[in-house]
């Protein structure tokens, strides 16, 4: 499908000269309110080939998702809130982009997020926001904050600065566009049909077991097929309607063959034997043939337990991604569809980057490299490489950075 980089066109900017700061940009599609104001930039964005639409009215084949600022959340008094592995809370668009790609695998997805009132905005946090889209196959429509918009029509530094890395940022992702199609590596999948009463439960847990550091196979129950388990470990299946039979039986020939199936009261689930002692307290367990189907105890499931619980019933050994001095950070682990090479992409949300990160990944691999917006030629990096594992070690950390691992 064709790629786009949308911006939703300031209100303020009613001068046509405004449209020369999208010179030597990627913006190609243009979200401009009906004002009578604006009917003159209208025209001149048309005379240059750009599309303009009203906003909410997106392109034939472009699903319009409604997102929030990502970045730390802040709370009163400037403190920063905890999530569930203890670091600080991370608004996060990227399950809702990967939900809406696996919903809808020929459309692309545009997320609407507007600067929060409060949002401490940077070049870094920019770019992070662009990032949060564009790093699972998604895009950002580009929302400035309207006094950043007032002082960039001004061509004031500072908000110069910030338009200078957001213009880095899409640059840099519109020109690795062939990224969007490579394949999640997951160790566990979800089961959904991501509507309805399930709506809730299914993607509040996609959004936490990200957080919680399992990174999933989103499978729509529309479209899912015995392929759909292929080398998986477990698999988290919530909803009460029961499976399609052809389905139901590849279910039960997954947990049989020694994986784990996690579930919740009332939900759809194959018989097994009878239960077995559970180092986990929310959890019952029984056997099934070589495997495991873990059942929440608690009717009215927690979501925010249930995705810490769960990472820690795939096991931690298993890890895809081991990262260590993070701290707000966010991962995305992909593979290139002839499997020559694998992407990690690193996401840091904090206005400010730790200083020096270090980070496992699964896999055979025998050369690493990174790139960045600021530095978008990749370079080697060092690199210990394993049998079965890379570590790398990573100074100066921008906000994002790809990390590319040849087999």
């Amino acid at each position: 499908m064709p790629r786009s980089t949308p911006l939703r066109w300031p209100d303020s900017w009613t001068d046509p000269s405004t449209l020369t700061l999208l010179d030597g940009t990627p913006f190609d599609f243009l979200f401009v309110s009906d004002s009578p104001s604006l009917d003159a930039v209208r025209r001149r964005a048309q005379t240059l080939g750009l599309a303009c639409a009203h906003p909410g009215r997106a392109p034939a084949s472009t699903l319009l998702v409604q997102g929030e600022w990502p970045g730390l959340r802040i709370e009163h008094r400037g403190a920063a809130g905890s999530g569930p592995t203890g670091v600080p809370w991370v608004d996060s668009n990227a399950w809702r982009i990967r939900l809406a790609r696996a919903q809808n695998p020929f459309s692309a997805v545009w997320v609407d997020a507007a600067p929060r009132p409060d949002a401490l905005l940077t070049p870094g946090t920019y770019q992070a926001a662009f990032a949060d889209a564009a790093s699972r196959g998604g895009r950002w429509i580009v929302s400035l904050d309207p006094a950043h918009a007032s002082a960039l029509a001004l061509r004031s530094p500072s908000a110069m600065a910030c338009w200078t890395a957001l213009t880095r940022a899409a640059s840099y992702f519109a020109s690795h566009s062939a990224w969007d199609s490579f394949h999640p590596a997951a160790l566990a999948g979800v089961l959904s049909n991501f509507s309805g009463p399930n709506a809730f439960l299914s993607g509040e847990l996609l959004n936490l077991l990200d957080r919680a550091g399992l990174q999933v196979r989103i499978i729509p129950r529309d479209s899912a097929s015995p392929a759909s388990f292929d080398g998986l470990h477990a698999l988290i299946s919530l909803d009460a309607a029961p499976l399609p039979r052809h389905l139901a039986a590849s279910l039960t020939d997954f947990v049989r063959s020694g994986a784990t199936l996690v579930t919740i009261p009332n939900a759809s689930a194959p018989s097994a034997d009878a239960p077995r002692p559970s180092p986990f307290p929310r959890f019952s367990l029984r056997s099934l043939g070589r495997g495991t189907v873990a059942t929440w105890t608690n009717p009215d499931p927690d979501p925010y337990l249930l995705a810490n619980d769960t990472a820690n019933l795939v096991s931690h050994r298993y890890d895809l991604v081991r990262f260590w001095n993070a701290g707000a950070a966010g991962y995305f682990y992909s593979w290139a569809p002839d499997r020559s090479h694998a992407l990690v992409q690193l996401l840091f949300y904090s206005t400010r980057p730790p200083s020096s990160a270090s980070l496992r990944v699964a896999g055979r691999f025998r050369r690493a490299s990174a790139s960045s917006p600021d530095q978008p030629v990749s370079t080697p990096v060092s690199a210990a490489f394993s049998r079965d594992a890379v570590e790398i070690s990573l100074s100066d950390v921008p906000h994002y950075l790809a990390l590319e691992l040849a087999v």
